[in-house]
């Protein structure tokens, strides 16, 4: 394959998790699914002249959701950092800015990185320097482009989408095939091999879930909750059976469809669902 190859790279506690994806045929093609630890990556090929994009903790990004006026002109994104860069009260060249699309033409997620949190994230992913061309994107909104662009989706109109880490759940929910509210919840180090532990993260995840529908419901969106589909190496049929007593909507995990994995991919013992905020990061 000739055309650009786009590796998108997620940090999931010790190890790095590498997709590399293209587009020559018109829809994405997965060349290779790769997890490596911390260290092993500066190593590893495939990196120079390709895009590289590497996912960034959703603690570490701030988002705002802006509303645009029906009078706004073709400087959207112009006006739109204009005002993410008012919301802030250090000088603008310190942080970096970023839209995403929402549920409708007229609205926007705004995304702020602190620059000097991004170039702290090369040491961690044991990259030397700045490679050319790297890009970051939230975990949460790598989620739910990788939900949107490789996976089976359940029906319904609003989807929440949970992605547990070892210290972090992303959360996305989307709305008609569009992302619409990116959050999180901090885990602090719960053991999810604990019932108990389980049982306070769904309490908390409720919470969290019940608020952003009122949100929604507060802009217009009075939907009920289709299904929560919850990712994670250790998210399994017995952590599912203990989400569903407070999410009585229904649980599921992600199926990623095989007819994007190329034949060049060995996925002998390997689960992709696991590299699906990887592979978010490969769409535009």
């Amino acid at each position: 394959m000739s055309g650009l190859r786009t590796i998108g790279i997620d940090r999931r506690g010790n190890d790095l998790y590498r997709a590399c994806v293209t587009c020559d045929a018109g829809r994405p093609e997965v060349l290779a699914l790769d997890r490596f630890d911390r260290g092993e990556l500066h190593e590893s090929r495939h990196l120079d002249g390709e895009k590289l994009v590497l996912s960034v903790p959703d603690s570490q990004v701030l988002v705002k959701r802006l509303r645009l006026s029906e009078h706004d002109g073709p400087d959207i994104r112009e006006r739109c950092r204009f005002e993410l860069a008012q919301s802030v009260l250090e000088p603008e060249n310190m942080f970096q800015f970023d839209l995403l699309a929402a549920n409708d033409d007229h609205c926007r997620l705004g995304l702020i990185y602190r620059r000097e949190r991004l170039e702290n994230l090369l040491p961690e992913y044991h990259l030397e320097g700045e490679p050319a061309g790297v890009e970051y994107l939230i975990r949460a909104a790598a989620l739910g482009r990788g939900y949107l662009s490789f996976c089976r989706q359940i029906p319904g109109e609003l989807v929440a989408l949970v992605d547990f880490t070892d210290d972090l759940a992303s959360i996305c929910f989307v709305h008609h095939k569009r992302l619409v509210e990116l959050t999180h919840l901090v885990l602090g180090g719960a053991d999810l091999s604990s019932e108990s532990s389980l049982k306070r993260i769904a309490v908390e995840l409720r919470t969290v879930v019940n608020f952003k529908l009122a949100s929604f419901a507060d802009r217009g969106t009075n939907l009920p909750l289709a299904g929560l589909v919850l990712n994670g190496s250790q998210v399994d049929e017995r952590v599912q059976a203990i989400f569903v007593e407070y999410f009585p909507v229904g649980v599921s995990t992600p199926e990623i469809h095989l007819g994007f994995i190329g034949d060049t991919v060995d996925l002998k013992g390997v689960s992709p669902e696991n590299y699906l905020v990887a592979l978010g990061l490969t769409v535009n």
